[in-house]
């Protein structure tokens, strides 16, 4: 796998000898966008993929945007945290105020991070984007109300990712079978909002967990059992509804196999219980790249997590374009473009009999815009003439 970036920065902290990076893996759109963590033994070569899956991600939502990606090795709960970070972010200050904006990541929240820029005198963390895409400060904070507001009793923050999930896991599964079953694999409120969101769609979830237990129901799992799952509260199995081991979460007759969580990643140990049709990548490093080659030559369809995951995206570029004003335009908006893009990954990979790894890597390079030998490629040109290279290689 290469994932060479354009430019990785090394940062070595005066005070403690902290290590930090930041890792770009392309400024060709003039702009890059780097999730910020906190993590021990950090290597900028852990950041390099995930930079290289974020600028596949922008370019199949169709926003200019370089993907990036800046990391500190330093305990996040250490005292001086904070003054270590501010210290590597004012090292950076140059390109935040004209070609990298910051958000989140592991180890450092929203507000974390904004008020170490602040008490570094440091540019807001979106000035670079905000300059480059020409958006009213005013867009942000319709943005903000948006990801704040209730709908169908919750927070819109909250649902936009499990609901792109569960939208782009049911445009694959219909183009296979009209009512497909899924199983999720995972523990946490995170999974249980993806098979919340299935079940709104009417996919039957047939088996749920992670760790060492799981629910299996050849009929599907009534939401109220997940909904106490999620609230700390014991289940009330009822029917047909028993409980499973892990492995066995991987055997289970289902259509698709929702993977929500790293911890519980398809191995080479276990691909071979693996009977679902369909793989659903939830979270980045859910199939070990042994495993997919395997599920590969079995024909499985595999959906990457850059284009699983690609709804907040969606969302913000939305909002920041006005295209989306309130809370329920935002996940009507979701749901409507996450299906178009898998749509097209479907029909990509079967016109080129590809993986559906490959074929988003080839169609968010279509999107790049790079006009083809002897011509300009319209936005809108149809798929299957998407050029056969793409200037960067898949990742696993």
């Amino acid at each position: 796998m290469n994932c060479e970036p354009e430019l990785v920065i090394y940062f070595r902290d005066p005070v403690t000898h902290a290590a930090g990076f930041a890792v770009i893996d392309t400024l060709s759109t003039g702009v890059a966008y780097a999730a910020t963590r906190l993590q021990r033994g950090l290597k900028w070569s852990d950041l390099a993929p995930l930079a290289r899956v974020a600028t596949i991600r922008f370019q199949l939502a169709r926003v200019p945007l370089g993907g990036a990606r800046v990391g500190l090795d330093y305990d996040p709960n250490a005292a001086d945290a904070d003054e270590v970070l501010g210290r590597f972010l004012t090292a950076l200050s140059p390109y935040l105020q004209t070609s990298l904006s910051l958000g989140p990541d592991a180890g450092l929240t929203v507000e974390r991070l904004e008020s170490v820029l602040a008490k570094f005198n440091l540019p807001w963390r979106m000035t670079a984007v905000q300059q480059r895409q020409r958006w009213a400060t005013s867009r942000w904070q319709t943005y903000l109300s948006i990801l704040d507001g209730i709908v169908d009793g919750e927070r819109l923050r909250d649902r936009q990712i499990p609901f792109s999930i569960a939208h782009a896991a049911l445009t694959v599964g219909r183009s296979i079978k009209e009512k497909p079953t899924a199983c999720v694999v995972g523990s946490g409120g995170y999974a249980t909002q993806i098979a919340l969101e299935l079940i709104r769609l009417g996919v039957a979830v047939v088996a749920f967990g992670g760790n060492s237990v799981g629910l299996h129901a050849p009929t599907g799992i009534p939401a109220e059992i997940l909904e106490a799952s999620q609230q700390g509260l014991a289940p009330s199995l009822k029917g047909r509804i028993r409980f499973i081991t892990k492995a066995e979460l991987y055997g289970v007759t289902a259509d698709m196999l929702i993977l929500a969580d790293p911890s519980d990643a398809v191995t080479i140990d276990n691909v071979g219980l693996i009977r679902a049709s369909i793989l659903i990548e939830a979270a980045a490093n859910s199939i070990t790249r042994s495993a997919e080659k395997v599920l590969n030559a079995r024909n499985t369809l595999i959906l990457p997590a850059f284009a699983s995951t690609i709804g907040g995206v969606l969302l913000t570029n939305g909002a920041l374009y006005g295209e989306v004003t309130s809370s329920q335009e935002g996940l009507e908006f979701i749901g409507t473009q996450v299906q178009s893009i898998v749509e097209q990954l479907v029909r990509l990979s079967a016109t080129l009999n590809l993986p559906l790894r490959e074929s988003g890597v080839r169609l968010a390079f279509h999107r790049w815009t790079v006009p083809p030998p002897g011509g300009v490629m319209a936005p809108d040109a149809p798929i299957e003439r998407v050029v056969e290279h793409a200037p960067f290689e898949v990742v696993e």
